[in-house]
C-alpha cells in the first residue's frame, strides 16, 4: 500500500476537487492512446494544462509533473520520450490513489 500524502486544499475549492480529479485520470488515458500512437502534441498540451492547474488547485506535484510532461514531448526522441511519460503519468496515478485532503 502506498504512503499517504497529505496536501491542504483551500475549502472554497473542495466541491471542484473530484471533478479535477476525474478529469486528470481522462487526459492521462487520453496522453497514453496519445503517445501510443507516437502523437506527441497531446502530451505537450495536456501537461500544458497540468502545469497550469495543479498549481491552481494546490497540488504543486501536478504542476511539476505536467511541466515534465510537456517539455518532455518536445523531444523528437519518441521511443525515449514515450517511456519517460508513461513512468510520470503512472506516478500521477499513485499520487492520486495516496492523496489525502485536508481542506482549510
Amino acid at each position: 500500500m502506498n504512503k499517504q500524502i497529505l496536501v491542504q486544499v483551500d475549502a472554497e475549492l473542495e466541491e471542484l476537487i473530484p471533478n479535477y480529479f476525474s478529469n486528470l485520470r481522462k487526459d492521462i488515458k487520453s496522453m497514453r492512446v496519445a503517445i501510443a500512437s507516437g502523437d506527441l502534441k497531446t502530451p505537450q498540451l495536456l501537461g500544458h494544462n497540468m502545469k497550469g492547474s495543479g498549481g491552481s488547485y494546490g497540488f504543486e506535484f501536478i504542476s511539476k509533473v505536467g511541466a515534465l510532461i510537456e517539455k518532455t514531448s518536445l523531444s523528437k526522441k519518441t521511443e525515449v520520450t514515450e517511456s519517460i511519460i508513461e513512468k510520470q503519468l503512472s506516478q500521477v496515478e499513485d499520487y492520486l490513489s495516496s492523496i489525502k485532503i485536508e481542506y482549510i
